[in-house]
């Protein structure tokens, strides 16, 4: 953060810096600033910096406007600040600002940037014509790149649709079979019954000029008839117009979609990264190939570097050592820092976990500061949790069973599914304590049978689910067994 605010008061020591680079509107200034601070760890000695400082003063020949109150220039009796002259062997110049922040003096060493001169700028108006013959060459290339595509297709699923993109043969939109036997994952496979659309066919191929782009190309190019090099800011890409798709039923009209071709090596594969419906049945999809970057002219553009202005502390000759002493220390904190993330990431490695507690804000999680370690939390009823209310036993193994009444009372339907459900649990119980009772759930009313004692923690249970094929208690299906568990569970409609 110090350096963040620092930034604005330095920069108006070098209003006479230009940008490295010609200005555009797609730059931005915060993601990419044009100056970075760096506070370095080495020190000066006071009247080393007296010495520079005097020597910027003496070479000046251009004013600087007064500093903030945070910013304090070291004028002895002479000129005004001004670059470090360039000694020729190809260093940038530098110009050395006095900086005081929060009571620690700073020598800063600021690069000067040179501006544009008028016979670069006019060179660039000339090289318009040059320009436009480049984008030309590059659309004539572009689309012979692409052309290794034909025949191929690729994919994208995107929920309920799929859409199918296969180069010079249009775009598809259809919704999926389900993968089983004899169907594939990927390629999706088109359900015969669900109605596909067709976004757009492509119009043929012609021959294209430089009208059709804006660019003066020299011959004829053979290219698909929507085709043209889009140019935005400095990004350039190719564009498809593909129209005749299937009719709208909203709008009476056909499907149309437009294909962008962006240059992507990550991953190196041609895919489609983007579609959406722009407007009522009006596609863009965004292919993204490395077939395009190829070509210099489809390359992302380069990010340039901040220019760097390095801000060393200003000692006298008695804070040297206790500087040196606390620059060690801090280093030594750091490294030990490294070194405990650097174990913590090889134990995720080796044992296959995330660590035994980690911090979220101020509460470590798994370290039961809050929740005692042997507390249980309840599931909820998303998950088959929630409150249970036991009715009544309704047989056991001691011979108890409710009687006609008592069953009919209680609403647990027809005597004959319940004397099945006793009957069933008596076979798997094979000689064990049994109980079946009846208990009130979140998801509605359960049969519930118990074998053993209780201690063994072995349940049998005998559910009903709403929406299930349950065994009707009016004379249904018995449930079946599940296998490879140690509980079984009946659906019981009640």
């Amino acid at each position: 953060m110090i350096a963040l605010l620092a930034l604005p008061a330095l920069l108006r020591l070098s209003v006479v810096a230009a940008s490295q680079t010609t200005f555009s509107v797609q730059d931005d200034l915060l993601a990419f600033p044009q100056y970075d601070i760096k506070f370095s760890d080495d020190y000066i000695l006071e009247h080393d910096a007296r010495a520079r400082l005097r020597s910027t003063e003496e070479n000046a020949d251009a004013d600087h406007a007064a500093p903030p109150s945070q910013i304090e220039h070291y004028r002895p009796a002479g000129g005004p600040s001004r670059t470090d002259r360039d000694d020729g062997d190809g260093e940038a110049r530098l110009e050395h600002e006095y900086l005081y922040l929060e009571g620690q003096p700073y020598l800063c060493a600021i690069p000067q940037v040179t501006k544009r001169s008028e016979a670069e700028a006019a060179n660039d108006t000339l090289t318009k014509v040059e320009e436009e013959r480049e984008l030309a060459r590059a659309n004539e290339r572009g689309w012979e790149l692409l052309s290794g595509m034909q025949g191929q297709c690729v994919y994208f699923i995107s929920g309920w649709w799929s859409y199918k993109f296969c180069y010079n043969d249009g775009v598809r939109q259809f919704h999926q079979l389900p993968p089983s036997r004899g169907v594939p994952v990927y390629p999706p496979v088109e359900d015969p019954g669900v109605e596909g659309y067709t976004l757009g066919m492509p119009s043929g191929e012609t021959k294209q000029t430089a009208t059709d782009t804006g660019t003066d190309v020299g011959h004829a190019s053979k290219v698909p008839a929507t085709g043209e090099l889009v140019q935005r800011g400095e990004t350039r890409y190719l564009v498809q117009r593909l129209s005749g798709g299937t009719k709208c039923d909203l709008t009476g009209r056909d499907r149309k979609v437009e294909v962008q071709f962006h240059c992507s090596t990550s991953p190196p594969t041609d895919r489609i990264s983007l579609i959406k419906e722009t407007s009522t049945c009006a596609y863009l999809m965004v292919v993204q190939t490395p077939r395009l970057c190829n070509d210099v002219a489809f390359l992302p553009p380069q990010k340039d570097s901040p220019n760097s202005i390095s801000c060393t502390p200003i000692l006298d000759e008695t804070q040297v050592d206790d500087y040196k002493r606390d620059v060690a220390a801090l280093r030594a904190v750091e490294k030990e820092a490294k070194m405990w993330e650097a174990q913590s990431d090889a134990a995720k490695v080796f044992l296959g976990t995330e660590g035994e507690f980690q911090l979220v804000g101020d509460t470590i999680v798994g370290g039961h500061n809050i929740v005692p370690e042997d507390l249980k939390l309840e599931r909820s009823v998303i998950v088959g949790g929630g409150k249970e209310t036991y009715i009544d036993t309704v047989a056991s193994s001691d011979g108890k069973f409710l009687s006609k009444e008592d069953i009919e009372k209680l609403g647990l339907g027809d005597v004959k599914s319940v004397e099945k459900l006793r009957k069933k649990l008596e076979e798997i119980a094979k000689g064990q304590e049994w109980k079946l009772d009846v208990i009130d759930t979140p998801r509605g009313r359960e049969y519930r049978g118990i074998i053993g004692d209780g201690k063994d923690e072995k349940e049998e249970e005998k559910k009903t689910g709403d929406g299930e094929k349950p065994e009707k208690a009016n004379g249904g299906d018995e449930a079946k067994e599940q296998e490879g568990s140690k509980e079984e569970y009946y659906k019981e409609e009640l």
